[in-house]
């Protein structure tokens, strides 16, 4: 979830915030290693990054947000996405990312192989730009340095995956770039900050492959995008392409969209208790069973943990209690954990966790 630099919460789609990050700041990631060619069962530490304040993960990359406002990155650098000039293509350390000499960061987002940073309220962008995804028109596929997109001033966070992203503005409203799951109607493709028409008061954003979601002040939740397997959580599988209310029994203080358009599951917290709903094949919803879920349901198998935040991601689902306790249920390689296999009920993980990201095969966690 995208934070300030001294570790101040602003809000987010996939980060979990337990406390303020303690001075070593260890990021260990787990799931693919950004090369293709090793699978992280465990968590393992990143080198080069300490005293990380924020962390997100793209589907072969990963991001840390450091004290002084810099930006590093781990994992694959296909298309740019270690912002790094192409300097090396792939990296199991930490690398720093190319912003300007002095700009500081408030916030990191990523979509797939592409990074976002949050200067002054300004957006940078590298990486990837299949569709327009990097907000910097179409004319280039590869961003291979943080490059600022026009016309940006009061940005507060960015999320994004596959090559959609979303940018919550200052004044509550959200602007968007790339394709599907934009919530623009019948656009197909926009390749500049277009805004979402209709949407106001939003204090929160996140991104599955091709579908989307805003939290707003009330506490109400809106889906729009692919509707598959139920990630609209509207009962029915029929795709929308305008925002549309997710009947929860209250108003919510969280919500996590994760996932591609075959395996994608919502997370949300309605007055600490989790509801899921979405793709349920190996148990990633919480409820204990195996089906699908066309509307959200309690996730029975988390409720007690006093749970600070859910990401949804991919074929499991991770857990942080307010004690930093992380958990995760779901499907036994991307679980955490060399010993498990798939579970129903949530696995403990680790201690400590302040923050906790994650996409379909790439997981990060902060650890103080």
């Amino acid at each position: 979830m995208p934070k300030t630099a001294s570790g101040l919460l602003v809000s987010g789609a996939v980060l979990l915030l337990a406390a303020a990050p303690a001075a070593d700041g260890r990021v260990f990631r787990w799931g693919n290693d950004g090369a293709g060619t090793i699978y992280h069962r465990a968590p393992s530490e990143i080198k080069n990054i300490r005293e990380a304040v924020a962390v997100d993960a793209s589907n072969a990359s990963s991001y840390a947000l450091m004290p002084n406002g810099r930006v590093w990155a781990q994992g694959s650098g296909q298309d740019g996405a270690l912002g790094d000039g192409d300097a090396v293509k792939t990296s199991e350390a930490g690398v720093e990312v190319e912003l300007p000499p002095g700009a500081q960061a408030s916030a990191i987002g990523e979509a797939e192989h592409a990074g976002y940073a949050i200067v002054e309220g300004h957006l940078w962008a590298w990486g990837n730009n299949t569709a327009g995804v990097a907000c910097l028109g179409g004319a280039r596929t590869t961003i291979p340095v943080p490059t600022e997109v026009p016309g940006i001033t009061n940005a507060v966070e960015v999320q994004g995956a596959a090559i959609h992203v979303l940018i919550r503005l200052a004044n509550g409203t959200v602007d968007v770039c790339g394709s599907h799951g934009l919530g623009l109607g019948a656009t197909a493709k926009v390749t500049e900050p277009t805004p979402i028409p209709g949407l106001a008061h939003v204090v929160q954003v996140s991104a599955g492959e091709h579908t989307s979601g805003v939290r707003t002040e009330s506490g109400e939740v809106l889906m729009f995008g692919e509707n598959s397997v139920g990630q609209l959580g509207d009962g029915n599988t029929k795709n929308s392409e305008k925002p549309t209310r997710v009947p929860l029994p209250g108003p919510a203080s969280w919500l996590s969209v994760g996932g591609s358009d075959e395996n994608g599951h919502c997370e949300a917290l309605v007055n600490g208790v989790p509801y899921g709903w979405g793709f349920d094949e190996s148990g990633e919803v919480g409820d204990g069973s195996e089906a699908d879920k066309l509307r959200p349901v309690v996730d029975s198998q988390l409720v007690g943990l006093e749970l600070e935040s859910l990401v949804a991601s991919g074929f499991t689902t991770l857990a942080l209690t307010q004690a930093g306790e992380l958990y995760s249920l779901g499907v036994g390689e991307d679980l955490g954990t060399p010993t498990a296999e798939g579970s129903l009920a949530p696995v403990p993980i680790a201690s400590g966790v302040l923050e906790i990201s994650g996409t379909a095969h790439n997981q990060l966690m902060l650890q103080g």
